[in-house]
């Protein structure tokens, strides 16, 4: 008698958790605890004291998690970390520090014009 394939049992497993839960990543503690680490890993222990707190926003199926570092882009510079994760499996689709930059004055109406040109057009 010849041997029936088995299902692939941690799969099933994790299909299960993901139906009960809502995803493998399936709330903002899980989510932020998520970006602490890959903050820490990727950028430094001194990075991820300077973004605490992270918040993290449901936006549908995935999270967006943030750091609270120069939010507000005050200061030229390193702004604040940034990560999208989905729920269903994990997967992060990007992640990184915004670079703040503040253009001279005079070069401002040319990128405002630019932008309105660009905004017309659509």
């Amino acid at each position: 008698m010849p041997n029936k394939p088995q299902p692939d049992l941690p799969s099933r497993t994790l299909e299960i958790v993901k139906m009960a839960r809502g995803g493998v990543i399936y709330d903002a503690p899980l989510a932020i605890r998520l970006g602490e680490l890959l903050l820490e890993m990727h950028y430094g222990r001194s990075e991820l004291d300077r973004q605490r707190p992270l918040t993290a926003e449901d936006k549908g199926d995935y999270w967006r998690v943030e750091g609270s570092w120069n939010r507000d882009r005050k200061i030229e510079g390193s702004g604040a970390f940034y990560l999208s994760v989905r729920k269903s499996d994990g997967f992060v689709t990007d992640l990184g520090i915004w670079a703040i930059v503040h253009p001279h004055h005079s070069v401002r109406a040319i990128i405002e014009a630019h932008h309105q040109r660009s905004e017309g057009g659509k």
